[in-house]
């Protein structure tokens, strides 16, 4: 197993002098199968709290964000040396990336709107990306022709009209974190001119807007990734230019660290479970831990951001998102796994190797390409090793955990072999950041293949642009929105229930409970009342995996004065055989039956393919080739209670 040692700094205190800086104070709540206190790299709470040290904001300590002179010797005397045949493969990786003609002698980044009207973000991580390409790679080498590439880029953004703050915060805090360490790393070869332009646009394009609520959205109080990304921007150009703007840069530093707790508390207490998906997840707590990395290198404290309940369990929550054959794509998340490199800071700063899981794996297939690059050497660095061996897979078998959204994920074997199994429940509400209507919907990996679907992200920009042409808005998260008519978003294309061919109630919240981690049996309970609102007096689902067959109970409860028309349907990529008391599924040489039962009438099982055509079913919908939903639809009697088992199983 990798052991990992902090090379420097101990472990971050809670701040005691300001109040609304510090932790909640809530115990976790630890449902049965999730993790326990002490596992996941749980955060020490013995320390003595430390005040804020602002005395190494000097203009003599630059570089001093996330890769200090004294990190960088040891860095390359690591590199040097081969030792770290991981290490090296990531160094090489991004010193090509600088040589590269699109990073070296890149086109000129240009001020341009995209197609919605809303965002130059594509040129903020276009700048970040090459920035902080560059400035590794002459902090590395000390080769100007970097240096020389870097200051015509500081020079172009700097000298755009705005940052567009006023219709994309995004924008601004992202070409911000490139800009600003670009500016810390490269500060003893940049022309005073070139500071001068930077330190200038940071304070009128970044600092102005935020203290004067020029923004589109309150990021200070937003309870999702908005949060963590805006602040990541505005404590890195705080920092960078501290002693060039000392007043507005520790207002702008207060005002953050203060904001910061409002989104670590929603998006991961109490257990870490995080409801905006897979691929905002990076988004959250990579760039929340940036900001904790700075201000404890910088200033001695994180002011008990690391401590906040939940954060030191985000990390295991990522891992359970990766499945067998695919990730847990549930919210507008796409398909295709990803790199995380905020698991990166989870092993330093937690002492917690097991955050790098899959990011070892990742890192030698050479998947870390992009702006996360330079930064994952940085924590690498601080960590005195990375060739120790491989890491080992978590112990625990399921991770379950409430907040903004409720999940249950369940990983039988973490070996990819064909009796590994892999399930992920989704609980919630539809009206949670980037939510869609799939409380109770479920993802299955068997026998290495993936028949449970679920169709994730449709790409914003142009489906923004369609909605708004309608009238509506993309985020609008009220039940009446058009965001809902959206085929991919809506819960008839989702693997979970729908009663009465109705909408999900967005603000009905799925709970989950009752988890079952035994030696034999695996799964939980998701109560699906608040979803349906009238349409029943009670809708429970119960999963049930035990051996190779995954159980999905249903009990309906119709109301007394109505009949509830259930239809159970499931998205898959498999072929399709509809037969008289199943329905069989193939894929990869691999087969799985689907076999429904009731203690009412029979089923009638369905697949809803002749409706759905490879072609939108609206002008603004994608296409979805290759997939099928099938199921079964019943009724429940009007005041009675009805329950359907379904099984999906390698054999009838």
């Amino acid at each position: 197993m990798m052991v990992f040692k902090k090379m420097t700094g101990a472990a971050a205190a809670l701040a005691a002098a300001l109040l609304f800086f510090s932790c909640s104070g809530k115990e976790d709540v630890y449902k049965p199968g999730s993790a326990k206190p002490g596992e996941g790299g749980e955060k020490p709470q013995t320390e003595e709290p430390k005040e804020a040290d602002w005395s190494k904001l000097t203009t003599s300590n630059h570089p001093r964000l996330m890769l200090t002179d004294e990190e960088c010797q040891s860095l390359k005397s690591r590199i040097a040396a081969g030792s770290d045949e991981l290490l090296v493969k990531l160094h090489n990786s991004a010193i090509s990336t600088a040589n590269s003609n699109a990073v070296l002698n890149g086109s000129e980044i240009v001020y341009q709107l995209d197609v919605s009207g809303k965002r130059i973000l594509n040129q903020s991580n276009d700048a970040t990306n090459r920035l902080l390409h560059l400035a590794y790679a002459w902090r590395m080498t000390g080769d100007d022709k970097y240096l020389d590439a870097a200051d015509q880029i500081l020079n172009w953004v700097c000298k755009f009209p705005d940052w567009n703050a006023r219709k994309h915060f995004l924008d601004p805090s992202q070409m911000t974190i490139g800009v600003a360490l670009a500016y810390d790393w490269l500060y003893k070869g940049l022309s005073d001119a070139t500071k001068a332009l930077v330190e200038k646009a940071i304070q009128d394009f970044l600092f102005y807007p935020a203290q004067h609520k020029q923004w589109n959205l309150n990021f200070y109080e937003a309870e999702n990734n908005w949060n963590s990304w805006c602040n990541c921007g505005l404590v890195l150009g705080a920092m960078a230019i501290y002693e060039k703007a000392p007043k507005v840069s520790r207002e702008i530093i207060d005002a953050s660290v203060a904001s910061c707790p409002i989104a670590i508390k929603a998006m991961f207490s109490p257990s870490g479970a995080y409801h905006e998906g897979y691929s905002y997840w990076s988004s959250s707590a990579g760039k929340q831990a940036i900001i904790n990395t700075v201000l404890k290198e910088c200033l001695g404290t994180d002011f008990g951001l690391s401590a906040i309940d939940g954060w030191d369990k985000a990390s295991i929550c990522r891992i359970f998102l990766t499945g067998i054959d695919g990730i847990f794509n549930y919210a507008d998340c796409g398909t295709a796994a990803a790199t995380a490199p905020g698991q990166w800071y989870f092993a330093w700063d937690f002492d917690n190797p097991s955050a790098l899981y899959q990011e070892i794996p990742l890192a030698k297939s050479g998947a870390y390409t992009g702006q996360e690059l330079p930064l994952v050497l940085c924590w690498a660095g601080k960590m005195s090793s990375l060739n120790l061996g491989e890491v080992q897979a978590p112990s625990q078998r399921i991770f379950s955990g409430s907040g903004q959204t409720d999940l249950c994920i369940i990983r039988t074997l973490w070996d990819k072999s064909a009796q590994d199994k892999y399930l992920g429940i989704k609980g919630g509400m539809a009206s949670s950041a980037h939510g869609h209507m799939d409380a109770g919907s479920f993802v299955y990996d068997a026998q290495g293949v993936r028949w449970s679907y679920d169709l994730g992200l449709q790409s914003y920009t142009t489906l923004e642009n369609a909605i708004k042409q309608k009238g509506g808005a993309l985020f609008d998260m009220n039940q009446e929105s058009l965001r809902w008519k959206v085929l991919r978003l809506n819960n008839r294309f989702h693997s979970t229930l729908t009663i009465n061919d109705e909408d999900h109630l967005v603000k009905g919240y799925a709970s989950i409970s009752g988890v079952v981690d035994t030696k034999n049996e695996l799964g939980c309970t998701v109560d699906l009342t608040p979803v349906f609102g009238e349409a029943t007096r009670s809708a429970k689902r119960y999963f049930s995996l035990k051996g190779d067959v995954l159980t999905i109970t249903d009990e309906i409860q119709a109301p007394k004065t109505s009949q509830a028309k259930v239809s159970w349907r499931m998205v898959t990529k498999a072929d399709v055989t509809v037969e008289k008391d199943h329905i069989k599924l193939q894929m990869n040489g691999k087969t799985m039956y689907l076999k429904a039962t009731s203690t009412g009438p029979s089923v009638e099982y369905n697949t809803w393919a002749a409706s759905w055509p490879t072609s939108p079913l609206a002008e603004y919908d994608a296409a979805n080739p290759g997939v099928t939903i099938v199921g079964f639809n019943g009724t429940v009697t009007t005041g009675k209670t009805i329950t359907f088992t379904t099984t999906l199983s390698p054999t009838l």
